[in-house]
């Protein structure tokens, strides 16, 4: 829904550091890591594809039809994420990042990193256009957009909850505005409270999210 877009627009920013929970969620299951070590031993080899890499595709479909697969999988990648994302944050606090971006996806649904976050930004748009957006991207068919909307809070609910609210429903440069027009609004909002909280750096994270992605 343009989290994307608007994600790596703040990392262009003077200012901000985006930390990718997506980004950490596909490197700690990379062949030999822990958690792609776990993976295997719960779902069996027929997930891989030859060259020994986890196809994300086929285990989405898995457990995203399956509650009890779906939290086991979040169960094994869950505590693995956070620790690299705690280590992640700890650097940009101490080189003195001024505003950390993270740009979580699941951040309601899981809630554990709820806490760190000074405020939350969510990217949006009409359903109908989410659908058709996500079965682009992904390449995914229609039943299986709406299996992992159903493991998801409506992207409606995660707006009346979030402090800010950028639509994109328009064009990519549209988006890009608000975004602008947003990062002011924060440095305004925090950059000086947040000084005199952290010394070094910024322990203030924003949280970004919207819907439709994968857990992994």
């Amino acid at each position: 829904c343009g989290k994307t877009t608007v994600s790596t627009h703040f990392e262009s920013l003077d200012g901000f550091k985006v930390v990718d929970c997506d980004k950490i969620a596909r490197e700690i299951v990379e062949p030999g890591k822990e958690a792609y070590k776990q993976i295997i031993q719960k779902f069996g080899q027929e997930i891989l594809f030859e060259n020994g890499g986890i196809n994300r595709r086929l285990l989405g479909e898995r457990v995203f039809k399956d509650k009890a697969k779906l939290k086991t999988l979040t169960g094994i990648t869950g505590p693995a994420i956070f620790k690299e994302l705690v280590k992640q944050l700890i650097y940009n606090f101490v080189i003195g990042t001024p505003i950390i971006i993270l740009d979580a996806p699941t951040l309601y649904e899981t809630k554990r990193l709820l806490n760190i976050c000074a405020a939350v930004i969510v990217v949006g748009c009409d359903e109908s256009l989410q659908i058709q957006r996500v079965m682009k991207r992904d390449r995914l068919p229609l039943r299986q957009v709406r299996e992992r909307m159903k493991n998801q809070i409506p992207t409606k609910k995660k707006a009346d909850m979030a402090d800010f609210v950028i639509w994109n429903d328009g064009s990519k440069q549209e988006a890009l505005a608000e975004t602008d027009c947003l990062a002011s609004m924060l440095k305004n909002k925090y950059n000086g409270f947040s000084r005199l909280l952290s010394g070094p750096g910024l322990l203030l994270c924003v949280g970004i999210i919207a819907s439709l992605k994968t857990l992994m």
